[in-house]
């Protein structure tokens, strides 16, 4: 009553708080808020019930006082953003209208000052002066005349028009400057000077640029400035009426060059004797002459003279126009220093058209003699060569010289009677070129006044209305359990506590699983404040000595305040049980992995192939009063076998089970790898490494962590060697670093060695274990479904540690749906979903148990030395009188077969065939299954190694998993074929029986499906008496880009032919049909580009029902080999496979050598006693037959 009134007190200060915060009084509200912000606890549960229910009506009207809230204060701040963006801008507009002020009063300022300034440069002249474009013309052309005026002093006469304008061209495009350094050296001085002046011309505010030589130059070669060059063209016609005086005038004459026209002269003077040719005998005129040596000697002086004038005048032009300028950049600018500055260039001007004529020829010149007057005779007469070189220039020189040396040459024919000969010259001048001279630029500059800117608008800013209060949340009551629950456990005869009781604790209402507790030395198990409800408190491992009793204990939590609960758990003694501990004789350390069996005072064995578990323990129950012994018969992972045998005692009414202990030593000159998580130290079993020696040489492979994560490898010679991990522990990243270590001589303890995997990232991990024992299961099956139930991914598989792993999933929901149960277990049902979320960088662990079938039986099938599980072993089921009831039933991987649904009676195993290379044992294992049974029965049966034979395994090289299919040939030593087609089993194996003394080989001749062959011999030998098997490895590479597919029975996992598949992409498109399994239940596709697939069954093998769904995989450049295991389910009524297992007992790749098969070098001295020998083996074998 207390309670409900404080609670309703506290509400109301609730209420008056929140009014007096709407009036401002933060200081009250803030106190307000701590007071009414605690939680009422309550113990009772009924009180807090009530109390909750008053909360959620409170919290209802918060809720709306709230939301009026939420939608007022929306307002308000939407409000006041408003108005603060209003504000802000307006601000801005203020603050840039301002700034746009002063600049625009400062650029006006600046707009007058250069306004005066420019006045006064322009009333000075300043801004007229030479033009940029008109210079770039007269650096061009200064190019190309000289280029042009070089040409012609080379070709003389040779070349004119246009093609001596092409001429002019090329030379240009390959030496802009035609080799003068001169003139490279006026054209740089000239822009260096021009550059100053556009310096000067910017300085005043005027836009002038300077002057880029490449440009100038590219104009120049470019340019149209080569048409004026066609030069001088001369040749001569000649007829004849009667064509039988011919041309004596040389072709050389026909367009010439100078020394052409030298080579003429002088042949022709040696036709004359030297002397002056009066023509006045041969009717022409009397003042028409050839000319003489002097002459021609004051010629030669004149060209040469003309040439050197014209290169010489050229080159002082551009000097001259250079220091134009020089002068000019020397003054003030005004308008008589650029008056002054043309008068430079035009004196220039006039120096480059004199070098030019000097060259090209002087207009108005004479061509030849007109008009019988010899103007140019009678100059060579009269001037002197100087005189010459003014009047006529080069080329002009060369043809009138021409034409003179051509009529001496007429003069001398002599014509037949009545004949009329006539020769005449033609002669064309056309020379235009340009030159410097005067260029006008008016660079006075044009400012454009700055514009003033216009003041802003402004937004008008809202009002903003006040600030709602925030309403105060009710404080929600809490509940604190108060009550205590007691378990008691006892011996149910002497009703004396026992400790070490291990019970989980279930909430089945939410089916929550809270842990396990255990039992103290008092018998005690308290629990605490557990919230109201229904509860179970489950037995999991029994006390030492005593039967576990899994019957849930029920009870209710009501929750009313100091509520105490007792229960009570009884425990019957586990009579005739013993139990041995195996531990490091140094440390101390609990050892896994130890395999013993039991023997009884006369030393027939009652139980082998039995193996310490995690804590280093096993437990044998159910023994008979009398003496026994422990032997072991396989020690744990690196260390020596101790066969000292464990003596201990059952006695009649025993009530504690006998505890025992066994000690090993570490094996020497040896080395043990252990295998485990990096983060959490686990220990990982099936990681499968290669050992080499130091130079990388493979010694062993498919060495496999056993369930310590351990592998050890004893009876190494000294040396250095590494293991290289193949295979990482599923759902663990492959690490290739090799482990290096050295076998000493003289070693006397093996060396230690570990390694870490890290788990990949981004993936799910599911570990499928016993829900009793925790240990891991092998072979149950999942398809991989999308939160919506699609099919993602079929047949996927735990391996030996009970693993799956899956890795690269989109983000998403997920979820396995078991759909076979490992052997002997029920299915679970219950979908177990999972997220993948994004950017994940860790794997999802998942953990699913199973529970054994009740009422069932579960065969275990063990090495008797090692305590391997075996594959293929074949019994029949029988019941007490030996009758059949079930046959053909065979152990999968993990060594199991199990049989359910069995009646009440007593039963038998009878083993029919032995795994390969194992001996049979027919002794039949008996059982019972008892009325109402809730528990599976559990076999254990060893097999003994067939002695004096020999047994090779076929694995993956990279897995280490067994390989069915590979096909061998034996020969001896010297290669000689014994026996062939020897076939490896669905356990991987092939074993050989019988054979004599010898060395021999086994060569690889069929690889398995999806593996490429290896024809490497496997040497052994075969020794006198041998006991023991040989035990051989042979390793196959997967093929790269290929799918192998395995066809198995969905229940007995036998491989299943004729199975009939096509492959699809993942749009559905058919890339391959008819690809079907073969004896052994394989089929394979090979050369598979990447990308992503889809495998879908269109026939399935007879008597088993057809899956249609597609199994969907993807090859990539990392994934390039895939093994798919496909399962296919009996339809109806169908037959079951049959094992057939013949009279021998032995498995199929069981081989023993025939007459006739077996050859060696000594079979000529040896032959009778090998006949002899097979007889009496034919007689056994057919005796063994008949007594069958």
């Amino acid at each position: 009553m207390k309670k409900s009134y404080r609670k309703k007190a506290g509400y109301i200060l609730t209420i008056v708080f929140m009014l007096i915060s709407q009036l401002g009084i933060t200081p009250f509200v803030v106190a307000a808020e701590k007071a009414t912000n605690r939680s009422t606890i309550y113990h009772d549960y009924n009180d807090y019930l009530a109390a909750l229910k008053v909360y959620k009506d409170d919290y209802a009207q918060y809720q709306t006082d709230l939301a009026q809230y939420n939608q007022d204060k929306q307002i308000h701040d939407d409000t006041q953003a408003q108005a603060d963006r209003i504000q802000q801008e307006n601000a801005d507009k203020k603050a840039a209208y301002e700034k746009e002020l002063a600049d625009y009063q400062v650029a006006l300022a600046e707009y007058n000052k250069k306004l005066n300034e420019i006045a006064d440069h322009s009333g000075k002249g300043q801004y007229v002066g030479p033009d940029m474009w008109g210079v770039y013309g007269h650096l061009e052309t200064y190019l190309v005349d000289y280029s042009a005026i070089i040409q012609m002093m080379n070709t003389g006469l040779s070349i004119s028009g246009d093609p001596l304008t092409k001429v002019i061209q090329s030379d240009m495009s390959n030496d802009p400057y035609t080799g003068s350094s001169t003139i490279e050296q006026n054209i740089n001085d000239v822009i260096t000077e021009w550059d100053k002046y556009a310096a000067y011309e910017t300085s005043i505010y005027a836009s002038v640029d300077p002057i880029d030589l490449d440009t100038m130059i590219g104009f120049a070669v470019g340019g149209a400035w080569y048409s004026g060059f066609k030069g001088v063209e001369f040749y001569h016609t000649y007829t004849s009426t009667t064509g039988q005086t011919k041309d004596n005038i040389p072709s050389s004459l026909d367009h010439p060059t100078e020394e052409g026209i030298k080579t003429a002269l002088a042949d022709l003077f040696t036709q004359t004797n030297g002397s002056p040719f009066n023509s006045g005998s041969a009717g022409m005129s009397s003042n028409t002459y050839m000319v003489d040596q002097a002459m021609v000697a004051k010629w030669e002086a004149a060209v040469a003279e003309a040439k050197m004038q014209g290169a010489n005048l050229y080159e002082q032009a551009g000097q001259e126009y250079l220091a134009a300028y020089q002068a000019y950049n020397a003054t003030e600018y005004t308008s008589s220093d650029y008056a002054a500055f043309l008068a430079g260039v035009n004196q220039a001007k006039d120096t480059q058209i004199k070098a030019m004529n000097y060259i090209s020829g002087v207009p108005k010149a004479s061509l030849a003699d007109k008009d019988d007057s010899a103007p140019f005779y009678n100059d060579l007469k009269n001037l002197s060569a100087s005189e010459l070189a003014g009047k006529y220039g080069y080329l002009i020189l060369l043809s009138n010289m021409a034409n003179q040396t051509t009529y001496g040459y007429f003069h001398l024919l002599q014509p037949q009677g009545g004949e009329v000969i006539q020769a005449a010259t033609a002669v064309s001048w056309s020379v235009s070129y340009r030159t410097f001279g005067e260029t006008k630029g008016d660079h006075e500059p044009t400012l454009s006044e700055p514009v003033e800117p216009t003041p802003p608008s402004y937004e008008e800013v809202p009002v903003v209305p006040e600030e709602p209060v925030k309403p105060v949340p009710p404080v929600k009551p809490v509940y604190e359990a108060q009550n205590k629950i007691t378990l008691s456990k006892i011996d149910k005869e002497s009703q004396k506590p026992l400790a070490n009781a291990v019970f989980t604790l279930m909430n089945t209402d939410t089916n929550q699983d809270l842990g396990e507790f255990t039992s103290n030395n008092n018998g005690l198990i308290e629990i605490t404040n557990l919230d109201p409800g229904n509860y179970t408190l489950t037995e999991v491992h029994a006390p030492d000595g005593y039967l576990l009793d899994k019957n849930p204990v029920a009870f209710i939590v009501h929750g009313t305040e100091n509520e105490a609960i007792r229960l009570e758990k009884t425990n019957e003694l586990d009579s005739g049980g013993v139990l041995l501990t195996k531990t490091d004789q140094e440390s101390g350390t609990v050892l896994q992995g130890a395999v013993f069996k039991v023997v009884d005072a006369s030393g027939k064995v009652i139980k082998s192939g039995l193996l310490t578990d995690a804590s280093g323990e096993l437990l044998v129950t159910g023994l008979v009063p009398g003496d026994y012994q422990f032997i072991e018969t396989q020690a744990p992972a690196g260390y020596a076998v101790d066969s000292t045998p464990v003596d201990f005692t059952i006695t009649a009414n025993q009530t504690q089970v006998v505890k025992v202990s066994k000690t090993n030593k570490l094996t020497l000159g040896g080395v043990t790898l252990m295998k485990t998580d990096s983060q959490s130290g686990e220990r990982l079993q099936g990681a499968v490494f290669e050992l080499q020696d130091k130079n990388g040489t493979p010694l062993k492979s498919g060495l496999i962590t056993d369930a310590s994560g351990k592998i050890a490898v004893d009876k190494l010679s000294p040396g250095e060697y590494q293991f290289i991990e193949t295979q990482a522990p599923t759902g663990y990243i492959l690490d290739t670093t090799p482990i290096v270590f050295t076998i000493s001589k003289g070693q006397t303890s093996p060396v230690q060695l570990t390694m870490t995997n890290q788990l990949m990232s981004g993936g799910v991990i599911l570990t499928k274990v016993d829900s009793e024992t925790k240990a891991v299961l092998q072979g149950a099956i999942f398809e991989l479904q999308d939160e919506n139930g699609n099919v993602l991914r079929k047949g996927l598989t735990t391996d030996k540690s009970g693993k799956i792993a899956i890795d690269k999933l989109m983000p998403g929901n997920y979820r396995f749906v078991e759909t076979q149960a490992p052997t002997g277990y029920t299915l679970e049902t219950a979908p177990l979903t999972f997220t993948i979320e994004k950017n994940q960088t860790k794997v999802v662990a998942l953990t699913m148990t199973n529970t054994l079938i009740p009422g069932g039986v579960v065969l275990t099938k063990v090495d008797s030395q090692t305590g391997a599980v075996l594959e293929g072993a074949v019994f029949e089921l029988q019941d007490s009188k030996g009758n059949s009831l079930s046959k053909g039933l065979m152990t999968d991987a993990s060594g199991k077969l199990a049989v359910d649904s069995l009646a009440p009676g007593k039963y038998q195993f009878v083993e029919t065939q032995a795994p390969t290379g194992y001996d049979l044992d027919k002794t039949p294992v008996s059982f019972v299954i008892e009325k109402g049974q809730k528990e599976t029965v559990q076999l254990n049966v060893a097999n003994k190694v067939t002695p004096g034979g020999v047994i090779l395994e076929k694995i993956d090289s990279q897995t280490g998993e067994t390989l069915v299919g590979a096909v061998f040939d034996l020969q001896d030593k010297s290669g000689h074929v014994i026996m062939t087609d020897l076939t490896t089993d669905v356990s991987g194996r092939i074993a050989i029986e019988g054979l004599t003394p010898g060395e021999y080989q086994l060569v690889e001749t069929k690889a398995p499906a999806g593996y490429e062959l290896d024809a490497t011999p496997v040497s052994f030998k075969v020794k006198k008496k041998q006991q023991v098997s040989e035990k051989l490895v042979k390793k196959n590479e997967e093929k790269e880009h290929s799918v192998r597919i395995e066809k198995q029975d969905g229940e007995t996992k036998a491989l299943l032919p004729g199975a009939v598949f096509k492959l699809e992409d993942k749009s559905g498109n058919v890339i391959k049909e008819e690809i079907q399994t073969d004896e052994q239940g394989i089929a394979v596709i090979d050369k598979l580009e990447s990308g992503e697939y889809q495998l879908v069954e269109t026939k399935a093998p007879a008597g088993y029902t057809l899956d249609k769904h597609p199994i969907q995989f993807s090859m990539t450049d990392e994934i390039t080999f895939i093994d798919l295991a496909v399962y296919n389910y009996q339809e109806k009524g169908g037959t079951p496979p049959n094992f057939s297992t013949g009279n021998s007992g032995k498995s199929p790749s069981t081989y023993l050598p025939k007459t006739g098969e077996q050859r060696n070098a000594n079979m000529f001295l040896l032959g009778t006693l090998f006949v002899g020998t097979a007889f009496v083996l034919v007689y056994i074998r057919k005796k063994a037959k008949k007594s069958h």
